[in-house]
């Protein structure tokens, strides 16, 4: 339920995972500000996701085998997750021999984020609630996409990421979110970068940098929750100088 577009050279393999209901397009601003490092992009596109037509499974445990069996075709990668994204990388992290993870507001507890509180019957009932709520598809759609608006600071970007979004498929958006319920495990000690908007509420800021706490945090200025759309500028730079730093070993050897 997950296959891969290229883009790039041949260069340092990045993997790269979206959030809930993005399709590849919200890679393109970040894919064209990497495009000089000349490294090797694979787009994660997710069956369901944007314009993406569903798959007959919609379990987190098919999504994570399809990473897997991915990572498994190729030199090892750098896996870059935004959101939902991010939690799978750091799970398929701990079963493949990845050198680093970048995660984008992300995290492998993402359960009580995404559903506002701690208790975790509350949470599967929300996620239960969610789930029936996606057999009115248009209605679904339309409060996924109006509850995307405050993750933004630009309007432009917005629109971009909404119109994608809108398409998806409602069943396997719902699904996938409530996964993230169930999903509490500590991450691989890996190196890991973690990018925040810095134009976040400062304790959203602090609830994301508390899911990894040993990651190198760096706040996105001017972006919210997209900052690799909203920043791509920044967002690739802080990518690039952390592989620079923390992987350069890696990088040398073409992984």
């Amino acid at each position: 339920m997950l296959r891969f577009e290229s883009r790039g050279g041949g260069g340092l393999r990045l993997v790269l995972l979206p959030g809930a209901a993005c399709g590849p397009d919200v890679w393109e601003p970040l894919a064209e500000a990497l495009a000089p490092a000349g490294y090797a992009l694979e787009i994660g596109v997710v069956a369901g996701f944007g314009a993406e037509p569903p798959a007959p499974e919609t379990s987190w445990s098919a999504l994570r085998a399809s990473l897997l069996a991915h990572l498994s075709g190729g030199p090892p990668a750098i896996l870059v997750g935004h959101s939902l994204g991010g939690a799978l990388a750091l799970d398929a992290a701990r079963d493949a021999a990845v050198p680093g993870v970048v995660l984008i507001e992300s995290g492998p507890r993402l359960g009580p984020l995404v559903y506002r509180t701690d208790s975790l019957a509350l949470q599967r009932q929300r996620a239960a609630d969610m789930i029936a709520s996606a057999e009115d598809g248009d209605a679904f759609l339309a409060l996924l996409v109006a509850s995307m608006s405050p993750m933004f600071v630009s309007e432009r970007a917005f629109e971009r990421v909404a119109r994608e979004a809108g398409l998806s498929e409602p069943r396997v958006v719902a699904e996938l979110l409530a996964a993230l319920v169930e999903l509490d495990f500590e991450p691989p000690a890996i190196p890991t970068l973690h990018l925040v908007g810095g134009a976040g509420a400062p304790a959203q800021i602090d609830a994301f940098a508390a899911q990894v706490d040993r990651a190198e945090l760096f706040r996105v200025p001017g972006a919210r929750h997209f900052p690799m759309v909203e920043a791509p500028d920044a967002t690739a730079s802080a990518i690039r100088d952390w592989i620079g730093r923390r992987l350069s070993t890696a990088a040398d050897r073409g992984l």
